[in-house]
């Protein structure tokens, strides 16, 4: 009985080990502990002022000195422009920015990167042309109906009025003709091989 006490100690003690508790003293743990609790209150404070109403660059198109052009949304977020005529198509339109504001620095990055500005801006997804700006990360709500008379509501296949005249799978009559389609059957036996017989 004492050796299975005994085993189950150094089992324990063994597991520990392998879980890091025991190779640790306290002052490193206390220490790793500090280290990464700053590095979290530094990402939280790099997203607080990326989107703070301080940031020079929110809702701007950028401009970088190889010609590269992004847009910032209002959530810090740099949207490339991947062509002049997607950025021609959406500058001062829906919401967009006409103006540019100048960055010391040539594009070089990719979806996620962070840009080193002050404060630093993240790469997002690339601009569509036409697509608007202004209200990323809000809710929008349609508060009342519009009145264009000139829209008119089609449905889908099975609330239409006049679904009657749709037939999915004929039913075929004796003549082998139903709303176009044609039933026809060939077989190889006795080599009757025409159409319709």
């Amino acid at each position: 009985m004492n050796n299975l006490s005994l085993n189950q100690g150094k089992q324990f003690r063994s597991q520990r080990l392998k879980e890091g508790f025991q190779n640790k003293n306290q002052n490193n743990i206390i220490q790793e502990y500090s280290l990464e609790t700053e590095a979290t209150n530094k990402m939280y404070q790099d997203a607080i002022s990326r989107v703070s109403s301080s940031n020079q660059y929110l809702n701007k198109n950028v401009g970088f000195s190889d010609g590269s052009i992004a847009y910032v949304n209002n959530q810090g977020i740099a949207k490339p422009f991947t062509s002049q005529e997607i950025y021609n198509n959406t500058k001062g339109k829906n919401g967009c920015p006409s103006e540019l504001v100048s960055l010391n620095m040539p594009w070089s990055f990719v979806e996620g990167d962070v840009i080193p500005t002050n404060p630093n801006l993240i790469v997002g997804s690339a601009m569509v042309s036409g697509q608007s700006c202004g209200n990323e990360g809000l809710n929008v709500i349609a508060n009342k109906l519009t009145n264009s008379i000139s829209s008119s509501y089609i449905g889908c296949y099975n609330d239409t009025i006049n679904n009657t005249n749709v037939v999915a799978i004929p039913v075929m009559n004796s003549s082998n003709n139903v709303n176009g389609f044609v039933s026809k059957v060939s077989s190889t036996y006795l080599n009757n091989v025409a159409y319709g017989s």
